[in-house]
């Protein structure tokens, strides 16, 4: 293995550990900043599949509208995203009939436009399972493996190129005849 594919190699896997751990230390970071939800079921796939990451930013109650996809409160730690598919106003109360994408039918009750938390801003597929995984002391410590891991690999390709370098010659040195 030559010194320089080696060294490539080398910058390689520390460019990939960088960003592991700058990716790792930024969803934990914008997790803090935002409103972030892990999207637990189906029922607004192919939209917001099951696994995604989803920024709710709130929303003032006259600006709800028909096709907005919204995450509202309905019990104690008990959160809904789904599309709002009518906006009733009952006795001066708004109201929103809520449907998932993939249901056939909108949601049974009606729920109080002040249950709503925010709307969905943006959606990132299946990054999700990776802020739950994460959360809990086993992702951590597979992220912190997957960056030692590539850091020997590093250090691993360093030494195979030291040990595959030619040796250097020793000086030859002519001598001369010299007739006596």
């Amino acid at each position: 293995m030559t010194r320089r594919l080696a060294t490539a190699g080398r910058r390689i896997l520390d460019g990939c550990a960088v960003l592991i751990v700058a990716a790792g230390l930024g969803l934990a970071i914008h997790s803090h900043l935002a409103t972030d939800l892990i999207v637990r079921s189906g029922s607004m796939a192919p939209a917001v599949p099951v696994g995604a990451l989803v920024t709710v930013e709130g929303i003032a109650r006259d600006e709800l509208r028909p096709g907005m996809v919204v995450t509202v409160a309905e019990g104690p730690g008990i959160l809904v995203t789904h599309r709002v598919h009518r906006v009733v106003d009952h006795e001066g109360q708004l109201y929103l009939e809520l449907k998932g994408d993939a249901n056939r039918t909108p949601d049974p009750v009606l729920v109080p436009a002040t249950a709503v938390v925010g709307r969905v801003t943006a959606v990132v597929p299946y990054l999700g399972f990776g802020l739950a995984a994460l959360s809990m002391p086993a992702g951590q410590l597979t992220l912190l493996a997957v960056v030692a891991l590539l850091v020997a690999c590093g250090w691993l390709l360093e030494d195979l190129a030291a040990g595959a370098q030619p040796a250097v010659p020793a000086a030859r040195t002519r001598t001369r005849h010299v007739p006596t």
